[in-house]
């Protein structure tokens, strides 16, 4: 895990890659947290964090990458391990 590059120092990464972070984040929250059982549509997730489709879709990607999202027929699901991250957040005795 300490080897692995973090999202502003990617190989190819922009100024805008803080922003990119923020919006991954909002968009894990919105697949883990009481997703919808035929999954969150780009659009609609959009729409709910007034974001851009187009940044919406670079995030999914990204969380793809990192085996956090999948997508399925137009729609994107938290994976096992999503789920199951949020599952143990946050930490109680």
């Amino acid at each position: 895990m300490h080897d692995q590059p973090s999202p502003a120092r990617r190989p190819g990464a922009t100024p805008s890659d803080g922003r990119c972070a923020f919006i991954e984040r909002r968009v894990l929250l919105e697949l883990v947290t009481d997703p919808p059982a035929d999954g969150d549509e780009p659009a609609q997730l959009a729409t709910c964090l007034s974001e851009r489709v187009e940044d919406v879709d670079l995030a999914v990607t990204a969380l793809e990458q990192a085996g956090l999202a999948r997508r399925e027929r137009g729609t994107v699901h938290a994976t096992i391990a999503a789920r199951r991250f949020d599952a143990l957040w946050p930490i109680r005795p």
